[in-house]
C-alpha cells in the first residue's frame, strides 16, 4: 500500500489566516466597548428609576397620612470605591416627630436608598438645585446600613397636598441630575450621559429629561 506522504506539521500562518484572525479580534473589540457602556446605562436607568420611584413614593405618603414628608439626599465619600470623591450617592424620606419644630427628631418612612456604584447626583448647581440649596443643609450620622458612613445632607418637604416647600416663583428652577461618576472629568462639567429629574415645586409631579440617543 502506497503512504501520503507527511504533511509538514512546523508550517506558519498564510498572510490571508493571519488576516482573517485579526478581523475576528478587531470585531470582537469593537462588541466589547459597547456592552462596557450598555452595563453603564442599565445601572443609570436603575439609579434614575430609584430616585424617581421614592420621590413618588414620599410624595404618595404625605397625601395618604396627611403629614409632610421630608426628602433627604446624603452627600459622603464612597465607603468601599476610595478613589471616588463627596458626591450624593444615597436618599431617604422621614417625617418631623413635631412638624412645628424643623429641629425636632425625624423618624425614617424609607431604608436609606443607596444608587449603583458610579451612579451619583451632580453637585454643582447648575445641574442640581433641588440638592445645593444652602437653607436645606444638615449633617446626618451613620445610614444605618453601611459602615458608620458620616455625610452631609440636603433635603425638601412634601406637604400633605402633595406640593412642596419649594419656592415656586421660578417655573422649572429645580431639578437634579444624574451621571456615571466615572464620567466625569470635574464637578462642574456635564458629561454627554446624563439624565435630569424635574420636580414641580407646585404639584410635585416629575418630569424626567435626558438627551437622545446619537
Amino acid at each position: 500500500m502506497k503512504l501520503l506522504p507527511k504533511r509538514n506539521q512546523d508550517r506558519g500562518f498564510s498572510l490571508a489566516e493571519v488576516l482573517i484572525v485579526t478581523v475576528i479580534i478587531l470585531g470582537l473589540s469593537a462588541l466589547v466597548a459597547p456592552s462596557a457602556k450598555v452595563i453603564g446605562n442599565v445601572d443609570m436607568q436603575r439609579g434614575v428609576g430609584l430616585i424617581h420611584r421614592n420621590l413618588s413614593l414620599a410624595r404618595q405618603t404625605a397625601i395618604r397620612e396627611n403629614r409632610p414628608i421630608e426628602v433627604r439626599f446624603y452627600y459622603y465619600a464612597d465607603p468601599i470605591f476610595t478613589d471616588g470623591g463627596k458626591q450624593f450617592r444615597s436618599l431617604q424620606y422621614l417625617y418631623e416627630a413635631d412638624p412645628t419644630d424643623r429641629d425636632s427628631a425625624a423618624i425614617a418612612k424609607s431604608k436609606i436608598i443607596h444608587l449603583p456604584a458610579n451612579i451619583i447626583v451632580m453637585n454643582d448647581p447648575q445641574y442640581s438645585t433641588l440638592v445645593t440649596a444652602p437653607e436645606l443643609q444638615g449633617t446626618q450620622p451613620d445610614d444605618n446600613k453601611s459602615k458608620s458612613i458620616t455625610g452631609t445632607y440636603y433635603s425638601f418637604t412634601f406637604m400633605s397636598d402633595g406640593s412642596t416647600n419649594l419656592q415656586d416663583d421660578t417655573p422649572g428652577a429645580w431639578f437634579l441630575t444624574v451621571v456615571e461618576e466615572a464620567d466625569l472629568t470635574s464637578s462642574e462639567t456635564l458629561p454627554s450621559h446624563f439624565v435630569t429629574l424635574q420636580i414641580d415645586p407646585f404639584s410635585g409631579a416629575l418630569r424626567r429629561l435626558q438627551p437622545e440617543a446619537g
